[in-house]
């Protein structure tokens, strides 16, 4: 099994618990985890960057509409790096000020 060290979140819902509890995408994290949280629970604790010990940076554009990103915020200690000009794709340009910013957290830059 791999344990990560560092968790590095791109525009993502960081708890399929409460993302699923909140029907968030209208189904999507079931469909995708295979079944609700008590059918499948070692799916959401393998999925899910707030069952874990790892550093978990969290990457988000405000203007996402696609996944709000408020849900990047919900974890004490996470590490946020948000742009108010971002949207739900900025994260994966290498020319967006986001994706610069998450090789600086990891010291890559």
């Amino acid at each position: 099994m791999v344990v990560p060290c560092t968790v590095v979140t791109q525009a993502a819902m960081v708890d399929q618990y409460s993302a699923a509890a909140g029907n968030l995408g209208g189904g999507v994290i079931e469909g995708f985890l295979g079944g609700g949280h008590g059918d499948v629970p070692n799916h959401y604790r393998v999925a899910s960057p707030s069952a874990s010990d790892a550093r978990i940076i969290t990457v988000h554009g405000r203007y996402d509409l696609v996944v709000p990103a408020g849900r990047s915020g919900l974890l004490a200690g996470t590490e946020g790096i948000f742009d108010d000009a971002g949207t739900h794709f900025d994260v994966l340009d290498p020319q967006h000020d986001l994706w610069r910013r998450t090789l600086d957290a990891l010291g890559l830059s």
